[in-house]
Formats: structure tokens, C-alpha cells, sequence
């Protein structure tokens, strides 16, 4: 396999036949700031608005027959495999090696009208900000002991990783029983209370998740995520550039905690 591919959701462009036209641009996001003229002030003050904008980005697209496939069967595969994909998907190319991100296509009728009619199309999409590290998309493991030690970690990525947090609870505990978390110089203690950790009936919610990028923690009784329940609690800090970073817990009132995972989501724009 030579030339530029991509994956959009689980299908590689080449399973389907395409043909990127050209060299694709790399694109990046941009800040979203705002440019504000006052009167009777020399030049303009930047207003930042502390977030990055999605990026809009088009692949130029081909479909040749080859072998027994006709052109007619491949559109109805492309169709097929982009028609039932709702939201965000996961987007991957060969110029981003080792890195993924989310996308959305927003021009699929025009897709199907172009290929039926010229055998080629333009596929649009809109991705968000930024591109993630698939190594810093595993979860790191921790047991009852290993959690305790600890493990440090380093973001060699030049954005800062907003991580995911997992803790499973032992059964049977208290609403007053508390574990206390470190991330860097960050310790903070979470009671169970905090976190509506409570047993109603035979159900317990044992799951906790604290998610650093969407700014959410919950609690659920599986982790498949039925009953969940969100909380406002306070999350560990973000993952700094080029910081060795040691997580690991501190205490675990009355064993409370059995184990837990972090997810450093490494990223890169």
C-alpha cells in the first residue's frame, strides 16, 4: 500500500477503493480568539476565549474499478459504511502516524449524488482540535498495591493532557470512607459521599470516573454505565509538557478502593 489513506470510523479508505486526489493538506486548529477595536486606543486588544475551534478540512475522492468490484458496488459500500455513523467518529490518516482524532462527515448527500453521477466526490468533515497519542489512549492499570506505589508518567506531547481517572470501589462500603488521590503536587481527598457513592437495595455504585477533558465526574453501579449518577467534585489537574508526573494514592480509609486506571489522553494539535 503506497500514497495517502485514512480511516474514518473502523473502515480504511483503501478496504473501499478510494483514491485520495493530491497531496491533502495538514491542517491544524486554531485558537479561538477575538480581535476587539476600542475607540481612542492605538490598536486592538486579543481577547482569548480559552478554547481551540474545530477544524474544517475536505478530501478530494476517486473510485475506480478494480478486479471484480464495479464502481457502482464501492459506492454502495461507501455509502453503507459512512450512512449509519452517528456523531463523532474516530479519524485516522497516514500523516498523523501513531495518532488519532474525532471527526464528523457533514456532506454525505453530496457524496452519494457526486459518486453516482461523476465517479468522484469531496468528503467533508469536521474534526475536533486536537490529535491524540494512541499510546496515551490505554488505560494504565493500577491494583490494590500497585496504587499505592504509584507510577510516574511524562507528557512528551506540547499540549497539556487532560486525563481520565477510574476507581473501583470494594463492595460493602460506607458513604464516610474516603480514598485520598495524588497527581503531582495535587492531593485531594474524595469521600465517598462526595462522590454519591451509596447502596440502595443490592445495588451498589462501585464505579467512579473522573473525566478531566469533559470536566465530569459520575458514578455508576456497572461499569457499563446504567444509573449514573454525575457529581460536582474537584478533578486532578492537567498533565504538564515535558513534567514527570507521580499519581498514585496516598490513603484508602478502611480499604475502600480496590483498584483504579488512568488514561493520560496525550495530545498534540
Amino acid at each position: 500500500m503506497s500514497g495517502y489513506w485514512f480511516k474514518f470510523g473502523d473502515t480504511f479508505s483503501y478496504d473501499l477503493g478510494i483514491i485520495v486526489d493530491g497531496t491533502p493538506n495538514v491542517e491544524i486548529a486554531q485558537r479561538d480568539f477575538e480581535m476587539v477595536n476600542i475607540p481612542g486606543k492605538n490598536g486592538s486588544d486579543y481577547i482569548d476565549n480559552g478554547r481551540f475551534q474545530n477544524v474544517s478540512f475536505a478530501r478530494n475522492i476517486a473510485l475506480v474499478q478494480k478486479g471484480s468490484s464495479t464502481v457502482s458496488y464501492k459506492i454502495d459500500a461507501l455509502i453503507n459504511a459512512f450512512a449509519y455513523l452517528q456523531g463523532y467518529q474516530p479519524f485516522e490518516d497516514s500523516d498523523h502516524s501513531a495518532l488519532m482524532t474525532y471527526a464528523v462527515l457533514t456532506n454525505l448527500g453530496e457524496v452519494n449524488r457526486d459518486l453516482r453521477r461523476l465517479g468522484r466526490a469531496t468528503l467533508r468533515f469536521s474534526r475536533q482540535p486536537f490529535w491524540y497519542g494512541k499510546t496515551g489512549l490505554r488505560p494504565i492499570e493500577l491494583d490494590s498495591e500497585s496504587m499505592m506505589t504509584g507510577v510516574t508518567i511524562r507528557n512528551m506531547f506540547p499540549a497539556d493532557a487532560q486525563p481520565m481517572f477510574k476507581f473501583v470501589l470494594n463492595s460493602g462500603k460506607a458513604t464516610t470512607d474516603y480514598f485520598k488521590l495524588q497527581v503531582g503536587s495535587f492531593v485531594h481527598t474524595y469521600p465517598l459521599s462526595g462522590l454519591k457513592y451509596y447502596i440502595d437495595g443490592s445495588q451498589s455504585r462501585r464505579y467512579i470516573s473522573m473525566d478531566c477533558e469533559n470536566k465530569e465526574a459520575k458514578a455508576q453501579s456497572t461499569e457499563s454505565g446504567d444509573n449514573t449518577a454525575y457529581s460536582n467534585v474537584i478533578l486532578p489537574p492537567d498533565l504538564k509538557f515535558g513534567i514527570n508526573t507521580t499519581i498514585k494514592i496516598t490513603e484508602n480509609y478502611n480499604n475502600c478502593l480496590a483498584s483504579m486506571s488512568i488514561t493520560p489522553r496525550w495530545r498534540r494539535l
